[in-house]
């Protein structure tokens, strides 16, 4: 077997003119261009990420922001979705965000009205999808007295939007649960209200040390009325804590008069009222072996919407009392409260009703708050009691929150002041200026570039680089030699072309004389023929 000898290429000088200077030229033009772009394309790590919104365009640090978004590299299969869990506590992105919601149940709109409760989607994922609609069913209050420690429960159904053409499945529709805790007393109980406040505010007085309990502290808040702004959503907090307090207020009144007069008290009472419309509410045609709950909701403020209502004691066994004579007296108090925990819940799903939210109308507030006479009536009664059940006119009638105090009952208070005009720290009504629909506030692992380190970056563009740049000078290598040959017989073809052009010019009168040779011997051998 014959090994092939080795070889070794023959460096010969280009001919072509100002190939050496285009070389050089074009060479420093390259490598500038190579270290731009492998700036953009080496320059950054996919460095996964928690983000919340899932949909924000990461634009690389190197990216200017004319730069077309078709063009923008790739990273990766995008964000991954998040997996709905019935022990997560869930909250949305409105500015309120002040109630917390658990997941039920999620499907899609196929299903029937009643659907089989075994066939849920599980996991169930979530790719910041906003409510397009969400309806608050019911709202079950749950009072425990003497401490009158408070629990609201609410059910709420909402059907989803957004972006569904995923590899996996998004919900239609999702149930949640919400449930909101206030107590008098923060020893007592879990008050949402309070720690809210305390560890979302920062006081020049208090510092970051607030106590939760914020009832025996003035305004924190507090400030001249230039500080109230329509577009606040503190303003929705202030009227949900100030109607809280005339429910807390009707509750000790109503307990201190029992206890003065010696008459008997449930130690919990439990109310559910609907806050849907349609067909939900009590009505005359109401039976025990009927359906319930056929009638058609007429107001907010319709008797009709308690659904139930009983108390209950533990020492008294299972039995209840339906009706109780116990809230009876506030029920006015009550529903006020129970219409603006519906609509502050409303705004934290996102919807923005002008015409039926007490927040947004200060119209339809009006109409829909009254005043409760309750409060008028169990005044002097413990005024003027003996005691110890005793109380001062100031500490009956005075009451403040972390925005203002008043002398009289906040739904009064409010109901007198007009629309667009503030009362010390709040003003209604609330308008947000974002008028987008709310989604769950959780973050979502996405891939995102990142710039590399120094040492690293210049690592990785050099040798990106001289890669590019050495595969290049390979190319031109090949493909000049061609080049080259092709130059060469170019240059021969008009050399000679050249040649054979002089050599005419310079013989015309050596082919004129062979010329005139030729026709006189012509004419001889004619002339010889004749003879």
């Amino acid at each position: 077997m014959r090994i092939p000898q080795l070889e070794y290429p023959l460096y010969k000088q280009y001919t072509i003119p100002f190939l050496p200077h285009a070389f050089y030229l074009g060479s420093f033009i390259l490598l500038i261009v190579l270290l731009i772009l492998n700036v953009a394309l080496v320059g950054s790590d996919v460095v996964t990420t928690l983000v919340s919104d899932p949909y924000a365009i990461d634009r690389p640090w190197w990216m200017p922001s004319f730069w077309p978004e078709n063009l923008r590299p790739p990273i990766g299969d995008g964000c991954q979705p998040v997996s709905l869990l019935a022990s997560d506590s869930l909250h949305t992105n409105s500015s309120v965000s002040l109630f917390s919601y658990a997941f039920r149940r999620a499907n899609v709109a196929k299903d029937g009205e009643y659907t089989d409760p075994t066939k849920q989607m599980r996991p169930v994922p979530y790719m910041a999808n906003p409510f397009e609609k969400c309806d608050v069913r019911s709202i079950v209050w749950i009072v425990e007295l003497p401490s009158r420690r408070m629990q609201f429960k609410s059910g709420i159904f909402c059907k989803l939007g957004g972006q569904k053409q995923f590899t996996f499945k998004v919900p239609d529709n999702i149930t949640l649960a919400m449930t909101h805790y206030r107590s008098e007393n923060g020893d007592l109980g879990q008050d949402d209200m309070g720690e809210y406040i305390a560890y979302s505010t920062f006081s020049d007085h208090l510092g970051m040390g607030i106590p939760t309990n914020l009832n025996g502290i003035g305004p924190i808040f507090r400030g001249s009325t230039n500080n109230a702004s329509s577009t606040s959503s503190s303003n929705v907090l202030a009227v949900l804590d100030g109607l809280q307090k005339d429910l807390f207020k009707a509750l000790l009144s109503e307990r201190t008069l029992r206890e003065m007069n010696n008459v008997f008290y449930h130690s919990k009472y439990i109310v559910e009222w609907t806050a849907a419309s349609g067909k939900f509410c009590f009505g005359p045609d109401f039976s025990l072996d009927g359906k319930l709950y056929t009638a058609e909701c007429t107001g907010l403020r319709d008797i009709s919407r308690v659904l139930r209502a009983y108390g209950t004691t533990e020492d008294r066994g299972a039995g209840y009392d339906l009706y109780p004579e116990f809230l009876a007296p506030f029920s006015a108090t009550t529903t006020n409260f129970l219409i603006a925990l519906r609509d502050a819940i409303r705004i934290d799903l996102g919807d923005i009703d002008t015409s039926s939210n007490i927040y947004l109308n200060k119209t339809f507030f009006d109409e829909m708050i009254e005043i409760d006479p309750y409060h008028d009536t169990s005044a002097p009664l413990l005024i003027n009691a003996e005691l110890p059940w005793r109380i001062s006119l100031d500490t009956y009638w005075q009451s403040c929150t972390p925005w203002a105090c008043t002398n009289r009952t906040w739904a009064e208070t409010y109901k007198s002041v007009p629309a667009d005009t503030p009362y010390e720290a709040m003003v209604l009504p609330y308008r947000p200026t974002t008028l987008t629909a709310s989604v769950l506030d959780v973050s979502y692992l996405c891939p995102t570039l990142r710039p590399k380190p120094i040492a690293s970056l210049l690592m990785s563009v050099f040798v990106a680089t001289v890669t590019m740049y050495n595969f290049l000078y390979a190319v031109f290598g090949f493909v000049m030699p061609k080049a080259e040959v092709r130059y060469q017989k170019r240059v021969k073809n008009q050399a000679k072309h050249a040649s054979d052009y002089e050599s005419q010019q310079a013989s015309p009168l050596l082919s004129g004389k062979a010329e005139l040779g030729y026709n006189n011997m012509v004419e001889h051998q004619r002339s010889l023929s004749r003879w």
